[in-house]
């Protein structure tokens, strides 16, 4: 309804303004939210182009023997790694229960704690330290992998070659 306040006029009442705010809100709202899915669903379109790439890069890696011995070997060193880093791990508890049993019987070693806390903090940046080695260590072999295919593509194509030109000889 128009309001009677002034006679002529289209001007809405405070209820109608209210909701033709609600309304252009809404809109907003409903605008967002559809801009948002396009986005959820180009970013799920995306993830599953990129798991394909690697599902096939892992093809290609898969027929190559030399690279899989050497990623056997690389996993065998990075077991290795995980198993040192597990008993520096159990290592570390050990000490930490070690020292929660030396505290309970001898309050006067607070010095001694603060030492075992650097001890901590020094394993830990070892503990860190190998795990980027095993990251570092890992994009090398997918580096090699991807050389090796490379190098592998170039012998198939002078090999093409080399017969291309016996044949004319």
């Amino acid at each position: 309804p128009i309001s009677s306040a002034c006679p002529g006029t289209n001007t809405p009442t405070i209820s109608e303004a209210v909701k033709i705010i609600q309304v252009q809100a809404i809109k907003a709202l409903n605008e967002k939210i559809a801009e948002q899915e396009t986005l959820i669903q180009k970013q799920k379109d995306e993830s599953i182009g990129l798991k394909n790439v690697i599902a096939k890069q892992n093809t290609e890696l898969n027929t190559i023997p030399v690279l899989k011995n050497e990623i056997a070997n690389q996993k065998i060193m990075m077991d290795k790694m995980k198993e040192e880093a597990k008993l520096l791990k159990n290592s570390l508890i050990e000490k930490e229960i070690s020292l929660t049993e030396k505290e309970e019987k001898i309050s006067g070693l607070e010095t001694q704690v603060e030492d075992s806390g650097v001890l901590v903090k020094f394993m830990m940046t070892v503990l860190e330290h190998s795990e980027e080695l095993m990251i570092s260590r890992e994009n090398m072999i997918t580096a090699q992998g991807i050389k090796l295919k490379e190098y592998h593509n170039q012998n198939r194509a002078l090999l093409r070659d080399q017969e291309v030109q016996i044949e004319i000889i």
